[in-house]
């Protein structure tokens, strides 16, 4: 696989030529890399208005060294319809100038005016933004096979020939248009009328062309029937699709955004007359954008007309905010690239562009094939010649969707996005990839690797044998600087590759000298077979085994010291499902305080650290006091909702609680007992309780469990741990750390033993409470509360109503509805909205929202977050709602935002114009549009007070209720709330209807609330 390319036979996204990229990545190597660092990278300014100026960040960057007569190509967005006499009418404002484009979908114009006139156009107020007319540039079997795609056209009977007459293409099949550099029509692959319409942005040729390359290659990997081979081996994904080929990228590869924006006018324009499904773009600009430009919102509005619009992520990674416009659309279907198993094994590209957009949401969506792709080569009637980058990941993805559609024209465009995505193979970590155990969509696979099988399933195909592929496997950790750590592969099937992706979550740009992670793999007898051995954020390889056995994955260290996340593919088997959630709690018990429930079940000690002053810390049993050591912060908040008692705030550097009396514990072999508190961790690794091994408890940034005496531990992951109040008991089995249970929030965990047993412990000393016990060491960060040590094994049951005891009355009547997510809002501080179902369905908090604001409820400590109307959210993942659902919250509205247009609105929840719930400041009223139609309730919600609010959709009416309520109801069709959304803005990439407000208590359920359900939440809180 190793050698030199062509230039034809590679491409470039952003003028990076993908040859470098390919060769790098193309083969295992045992020999040392290269290790020395490139250049520095110079980010790009945004694209994107985020000073609301109404002049992108990037054209005011371009104009800063321009004289003020210069000239400037810029794409101008109004706030209204675009028209020739609006046009006119703000050129006899601002002075004649040529214009170029009228773009009727986004409602904007091109033209070349001078500096002094562009910032006199960005003062006018029928002018909604102006932004740089910027560059774009351009950016199978074996792939088809392994990622599902061969079987699944073969058991489906399906390959877009929608009319059943494989001889002839049009608009009765299924279309897809390709904007690129044009479509070589005389290629075998792409003849016969395969190319039913060609539209020339550059050349205004009427007959298809292809002067470059980069088109033909794409239009075949998507749609090429093969025929250049006796065996059509090569054929495209959906061979029997017409295309549409629109030129707007020249004989180099580049164009101007605003030809990009016009194809997809055009495109949308007559969608009716070609018959077009979906729309390809393997192209894209070079700067990280927050998807607001000109071309952007042509892609929204695309997709809105019904249109599958898949656009490539880029090829500027692995550095992070690498995606540039359309790529980072919130509505396109952006994909990256990764390799398939004959390249060699599934491992992600490591040139593939990466998130987060500018504006902080997760992308790329999806990953799908990218390297070696090889397709038709223009100007030749046979030839094939191989490209690699996320340029040929994209048309992969937009032929799965004429599959789709194929199985099913009935499809949304968003319902093919979303199926895509829900089917995906889940790689890395969730979110920006920072988050230990976090899974779910992230910032370097998106919603993981392509399952195109599955998707044409999910899609109505009658099909169910899906091809064999590798294993999967996910693997976390952190190293200090010069270690390493090993993991064990046992290769059981020797047909698939070994291939592993490693990435380094800390570093943001591509490369860094420190940290630096290593992969090394080495076979069954001990040999070096394959590296990872470069300073870039990604390190991956690719190894073909010849034999079974034992392998071994050593990463290592080789500077500094930072986490990583390492996916593996290989012939094993695969373990990456997540536990499944815990049961919903029963229904609230009676009213008891915690306190008092503790003592009813005859602790051995109980010290609840209320101490407001002095070293002397209390046993309510009145046997055996503790003491405070080192200068523990007294009198800090504590958890409880009721029975509200303060406490201790320990620093991690020597404050810690002494217990000396422990007589009493039970120390035989396979006797038991339990220690109970409550932890608020501040996320750095120590111990909140140390008796000595195999009584500790320890937590770092990956795991929290029992210290088994040998250097190991048998735990759990810490992921969720972090900046919240969490209630912890911990069963201690006497010589048998696997027969320990650890209990979270009242919910018995799964644990897991790294190795060995522990020894049994036959004497009785000191414990303590926020250190190690043996030494000074380990010390535990953060506060502590409640602390109880039992000489025996308290039950589920008892630690169960110990929790209900001390939380909220109204979390317990709220999970006992069974939420899909509940965020109540309440951290202090840290990232992170925390899920409290269990379901790991963390929100982020962005642009510096007001954490620890005094909440809505009267009888619960929590907090709640405040939004400033001004640029301030809460992002929420995807939680795969279809049919029936509701959404609940407590908000508080101060008064309009700060962001035009349209103050007068703020949202509470939002993902985008036809899904989204607003509050109106003049009236208090709430809207929801969410088929594309106002629903507003019947009466208001005040201004400067707290409201419970309630939506519910039933699968036929909607309805709001206020403060327990009804609001009104309204028949209608919902969209599905299946996406990503945001609390506190329009949708996760706008930038109007800011919420100048509170909120707190967010739940979201997989059913309509009944009115009872609601009565009874609003009165429980």
């Amino acid at each position: 696989m190793r050698g030199s390319l062509s230039y034809e036979q590679v491409l470039a996204l952003i003028a990076l030529s993908v040859l470098s990229l390919v060769f790098a990545g193309s083969a295992a190597s045992v020999a040392g890399k290269d290790k020395t660092p490139p250049p520095p990278e110079k980010r790009l300014p945004i694209k994107g208005d985020l000073d609301k100026n109404k002049l992108f960040d990037d054209l005011e960057e371009t104009l800063a060294s321009m004289p003020e007569d210069a000239k400037l190509s810029v794409i101008v967005t109004l706030g209204e319809d675009v028209s020739s006499p609006k046009i006119e009418a703000l050129i006899k404002q601002v002075g004649d100038f040529p214009v170029t484009h009228q773009i009727k979908l986004i409602d904007a114009f091109a033209g070349s005016p001078s500096k002094g006139q562009i910032k006199h156009l960005a003062r006018l107020a029928a002018v909604a933004h102006v932004e740089e007319n910027s560059r774009v540039f351009a950016q199978n079997d074996s792939a088809q096979a392994s990622f599902g795609v061969t079987k699944a056209r073969i058991d489906a009977e399906v390959d877009g020939d929608a009319d059943g007459n494989p001889n002839s293409f049009s608009k009765n099949d299924l279309v897809a248009a390709v904007i690129d550099t044009g479509i070589d029509a005389g290629h075998l692959d792409l003849d016969e009328g395969k190319v039913i319409a060609f539209k020339d942005y550059v050349g205004g040729r009427t007959t298809p062309y292809d002067d470059h390359g980069h088109g033909t290659h794409v239009a075949a990997t998507l749609a090429g029937d093969g025929d250049a081979r006796s065996d059509r081996l090569l054929r495209g994904v959906a061979p029997g699709a017409g295309l549409v080929g629109v030129k707007v990228l020249d004989a180099t590869g580049s164009g101007s955004m605003a030809d990009v924006a016009a194809a997809i006018d055009w495109v949308v324009a007559n969608r009716v007359t070609y018959g077009i499904e979906a729309i390809n773009l393997s192209l894209g600009t070079a700067d990280c954008s927050n998807g607001t430009d000109s071309s952007a919102t042509a892609v929204s509005r695309a997709h809105d007309a019904g249109l599958v619009v898949a656009v490539a992520a880029g090829n500027k990674g692995p550095g992070t905010c690498t995606i540039g416009s359309p790529g980072a659309t919130a509505k396109a279907l952006t994909v990256a690239a990764m390799a398939d198993t004959e390249n060699p094994g599934f491992r992600q590209a490591y040139f593939s562009s990466r998130g987060p957009t500018a504006d902080g949401r997760v992308k790329p969506d999806i990953s799908a094939p990218g390297y070696y792709i090889t397709s038709a080569k223009s100007g030749t009637t046979n030839g094939y010649t191989s490209m690699g980058g996320t340029s040929m990941a994209t048309p992969f993805v937009a032929g799965v969707a004429l599959l789709m559609r194929d199985v099913n024209p009935s499809l949304t465009s968003q319902q093919v996005k979303d199926k895509i995505m829900q089917t995906a193979i889940d790689w890395g970590r969730g979110g920006n990839s920072t988050t230990v155990g976090s899974r779910g969509t992230d910032i370097d696979y998106g919603a993981g690797r392509l399952d195109a099988y599955a998707a044409i399933r999910s899609a109505g195909a009658n099909i169910s044998s899906p091809p064999a592929v590798p294993g999967h496997l996910i693997r976390e950790g952190t190293l200090t600087a010069g270690a390493e750590t090993t993991f064990d592969l046992n290769v059981q099937d020797a047909q698939f590759p070994i291939s592993a992706t490693l990435i380094t979550p800390s570093i943001t740009t591509g490369s860094a000298t420190s940290p630096d992670l290593d992969l090394f793999l080495y076979d069954p007898d001990g040999a070096l077979v394959a590296t990872g051995d470069t300073v870039r954020r990604q390190d991956d390889f690719g190894y073909k085994p010849t034999r079974t056995g034992l392998f071994k994955l050593r990463v290592v260290s080789s500077a500094g010291s930072g986490d990583f996340v390492l996916d593996i593919s290989a012939g094993v088997t695969s373990t990456v499902a997540p536990p499944p959630p815990p049961p919903p709690p029963p229904p609230p018990p009676a009213s008891t305080s915690y306190s008092a429930t503790v003592l009813s079940h005859s602790p051995l000690g109980y010290w609840r650290l209320g101490e407001t002053a002095g070293t002397i810390a209390a046993d309510e049993t009145g046997r055996s006091p503790g003491t405070y050591v080192g200068g523990v912060t007294l009198g800090a908040a504590g958890p409880l909702a009721t029975d509200v008692n303060p406490a201790v705030l320990l620093d991690g550097r020597d404050d810690s609680v002494s217990v000396t009396d422990l007589a009493g514990l039970k120390l035989g072999s396979g006797e038991q007992n339990t220690v109970e508190f409550w932890m608020n961790w501040d996320g750095e690794a120590g111990m909140p309780f140390g008796w000595s091994s195999p009584y500790d408890l320890l937590i770092s940034p990956g795991s929290f469990g029992f210290n088994t005496g040998n250097g190991d531990l048998y735990g759990m992951s810490s992921a969720r741990l972090k900046n919240r109040w969490v209630h912890v008991a911990a069963v201690f089995t006497n010589g048998a750390s696997t027969a320990n249970k650890l209990y979270i929030d009242g919910v018995e965990q799964t644990l897991s033993q790294r190795a060995g047993v522990s020894v049994p412990r036959s004497a009785t000393t000191s414990a303590r409470l926020g250190r190690a016990a043996y030494d000074a060491s380990y010390y535990f960060g953060g506060r502590v509360d409640e602390f109880a040590l039992y000489a025996r094994a308290v039950t589920a049951t008892e630690l169960k109503s110990h929790y209900d005891a001390g939380v909220s009355r109204y979390q317990l009547k709220v999970m006992a509805d069974n939420p899909v997510a509940y965020w109540r809002l309440g951290e202090s501080s840290g990232a992170y909205a925390y899920d409290e179902t269990g379901n790991a369905r963390q929100g982020s908090y962005y642009y510096g929202v007001s954490n620890g604001v005094t909440g809505a409820l009267a009888a619960d400590v929590n907090k709640a977050a405040g939004f400033d109307g001004i640029n301030d959210f809460v992002y929420v993942p995807n939680l795969g709602l279809t049919g029936a659902f509701s959404l609940e919250l407590w908000g508080y509205l101060r008064g309009p935002g700060s962001s035009a247009p349209n103050n007068d609105y703020g949202a509470l929840l939002g993902i985008d114009y036809r899904r989204r719930l607003l509050w109106r400041v003049s009236d208090g009223r709430l809207l929801t549009q969410f088929d594309g139609g106002n629903f507003l309730s019947s009466v208001g919600a005040s201004a400067n007070a707290w409201h419970h609010i309630v939506y519910s959709f039933d699968g036929v009416t909607e309805r709001f209720y206020i403060d327990g309520v009804a609001a009104g109801s309204h028949a209608t069709t919902v969209p599905s709330w299946n996406a990503a959304f945001a609390v506190g803005i329009l949708a996760t990439d706008a930038t109007q209807h800011r919420l100048n407000g509170l909120v707190d208590e967010v739940a979201v359920y997989g059913k309509a609330l009944s009115a009872t359900d609601v009565q009874s939440h609003y009165t429980t809180g």
